[in-house]
């Protein structure tokens, strides 16, 4: 037996090796070969109207890829453009001299290293909040009955519909009351409470996805002695890891991006490179006579703040998110599809 064993072993191994030269040789097709599979082709009724469907979809999947990279191409090349090359409309999509001093400009008016050391602190603990609360929440309100469940899970929808920018008022009141702001605690302690930037929302996955997950693994862990906590840690957050990465994507952009909240509860060295973009618009506006005031001595044309300068630091605060993103995107689909965005 051992020997036939090895027999079929040896011959499914010559086959796997005389299969590879035999797809080469597939692969090695002349352009003659090509021609006439391409004529044999042509001559089926149904080749002309699918060929025509395909290029139709590449057209308008290109067509919808460029709108999308629309604003980042301008922003990039528009990064690089001279003074000069701003004001001359003759130029469109290629400078005449590419300017890498915006970025030099941009990195020391917004004060990159400052806010960006802010903004990794504030997305950091921000999203481990919300990774922690909103899963633990939409656990129990997806897997546990309890009085007044739908009472709350209908306040955390109202806490999705509800502007923001209509509890800012109270919510001011309540945080300098307590001696809160100008600190980072209104941002760090209600992510870990639930709320926060978009806490409803990633409860709402949280449930949705959830309720929607088999039980016999719950249940066969607590027949086996296992507590809440180590169901939850040990059974459901690994099941859960797509709509773990949807949370953490979207509450690492979202944080990242927000302006509105920093700049009501944060003093002036806490703020993110969002500010710092602030910044750059507010000294773009300025004429040169009130940059020379401002710097105190005669401004020249490399020291005027532009478009571009701008734009360099909006690429610089958007490059790490991109970079990001990129090396997360099929995962991060994936759980898309899984979690009640698409449900």
């Amino acid at each position: 037996m051992r020997c036939a064993k090895r027999k079929n072993a040896a011959t499914t191994g010559n086959d796997v090796i005389n299969e590879k030269p035999e797809k080469q040789k597939k692969q090695r097709r002349s352009a003659k070969e090509l021609w006439e599979l391409f004529l044999r082709k042509a001559k089926q009724p149904r080749f002309w109207g699918s060929t025509a469907l395909r290029i139709g979809m590449y057209i308008l999947l290109i067509g919808i890829a460029f709108i999308f990279l629309y604003p980042f191409i301008f922003m990039a090349v528009t990064s690089l453009k001279t003074n000069s090359d701003l004001m001359d409309p003759t130029i469109g999509w290629i400078p005449r001299n590419l300017r890498f001093a915006n970025y030099s400009m941009a990195f020391t008016l917004m004060q990159f290293k400052t806010y960006i050391w802010n903004s990794l602190l504030i997305t950091a603990v921000c999203t481990v909040g919300h990774l922690v609360s909103c899963t633990f929440v939409g656990y129990g309100l997806a897997r546990y009955k309890f009085r007044l469940r739908g009472f709350l899970f209908l306040m955390v929808i109202l806490t999705i519909i509800i502007p923001l920018q209509t509890t800012l008022i109270p919510s001011y009141i309540l945080f300098a009351n307590i001696k809160w702001t100008d600190t980072f605690l209104p941002s760090f302690v209600p992510s870990f409470l639930g709320l926060g930037l978009k806490g409803g929302l990633f409860i709402f996955l949280a449930r949705q996805t959830l309720i929607s997950m088999p039980k016999e693994m719950e249940e066969a862990a607590r027949i086996d002695g296992c507590g809440f906590l180590g169901t939850f840690f040990r059974i459901v957050v690994p099941m859960a890891r797509p709509l773990l990465l949807v949370i953490l994507v979207l509450s690492i952009v979202w944080h990242w991006n927000d302006y509105y909240e920093p700049s009501i509860y944060f003093k002036q060295n806490m703020q993110p490179l969002s500010s710092g973009i602030k910044t750059l618009i507010t000294l773009s506006l300025r004429t040169r006579d009130e940059l020379e005031q401002l710097l105190g001595r005669p401004v020249t044309d490399d020291d005027i703040v532009n478009t571009a300068t701008v734009m360099a630091g909006s690429v610089m605060t958007l490059t790490p998110l991109m970079v990001m993103f990129i090396f997360l995107q099929k995962k991060f689909v994936q759980g898309i599809e899984r979690s009640g965005l698409v449900e």
